[in-house]
């Protein structure tokens, strides 16, 4: 378990998120958990997540869904009418059958098989951060124990999420979309289902949110090209929709 003090030691680096997920588990299981920034226009940020190493729970495919889309449907946006000026930590719990929208329910939720998410929300600054904490199948909702604890030490978590955020911004640049689309080519030559590297290239920016137009103007080809490289792709793969690429490319 990973005390106070190695928490704080790790403060603006890549080893904060699994040390706040070591930290939380001392006083019950936390499956997953992931620091979420809202910005001024409710526009939302996972800006670090871990996942417990026993349990093969793909955040990636979370973080993607959530940002590109499903933020929208998070019931924690409304946060945003906190006073920037109060930085008191709040928690909220929501259960997954309590979400009016199927999709975000399914992505987020039911395909990495969560079933229980608790969130210590602060305001600071121009932003409002949620600090979410998630338990999955396997371990069941979380008991009003665990709860009461996460209660407790609610202060010290958003403050320390809001500490790591602060400075982890000033000491590394955002990545960038070529980076990402990059990483997304590798993630779908593993499945070595035979792509051609144009296909892979097409596939990677389609899970990267981008459209056909976006696509043909960022390869220099014809939209008319983008649609049939995508028909081949997906032929290749053996699906027929979007959303079947975005698991395929990370559950495999």
């Amino acid at each position: 378990m990973c005390g106070l003090d190695q928490l704080i030691s790790g403060l603006g680096t890549e080893r904060f998120c699994s040390d706040l997920l070591s930290f939380v588990g001392s006083t019950g299981t936390v499956d997953h958990a992931a620091v979420i920034r809202f910005d001024a226009q409710a526009q939302a940020r996972v800006t670090v997540s871990a996942t417990r190493p026993a349990l093969r729970i793909n955040g990636q495919h979370v973080r993607d869904a959530y940002e590109r889309r499903f933020f929208r449907a998070d019931p924690n946006r409304s946060a945003r009418a906190l006073s920037a000026g109060d930085s008191r930590a709040v928690l909220r719990r929501l259960r997954p059958g309590s979400l009016s929208d199927e999709n975000y329910r399914f992505h987020c939720f039911e395909l990495p098989a969560l079933v229980d998410r608790l969130s210590v929300i602060t305001a600071a600054r121009e932003f409002v951060y949620c600090l979410n904490l998630y338990r999955c199948s396997c371990s069941g909702p979380f008991s009003d124990a665990e709860i009461a604890a996460v209660e407790a030490s609610a202060p010290v978590l958003a403050a320390l999420s809001v500490k790591h955020d602060e400075m982890a911004r000033r000491s590394s640049a955002p990545r960038g979309r070529g980076e990402r689309i990059a990483d997304l080519v590798q993630r779908l030559a593993a499945l070595r289902k035979g792509l051609t590297p144009r296909e892979l290239e097409i596939a990677a920016r389609i899970v990267a949110g981008m459209g056909a137009e976006a696509i043909a103007l960022d390869l220099g080809i014809a939209p008319s090209s983008v649609v049939t490289y995508r028909r081949r792709a997906y032929a290749r793969l053996g699906i027929a929709a979007q959303n079947e690429l975005f698991a395929l490319c990370y559950f495999g």
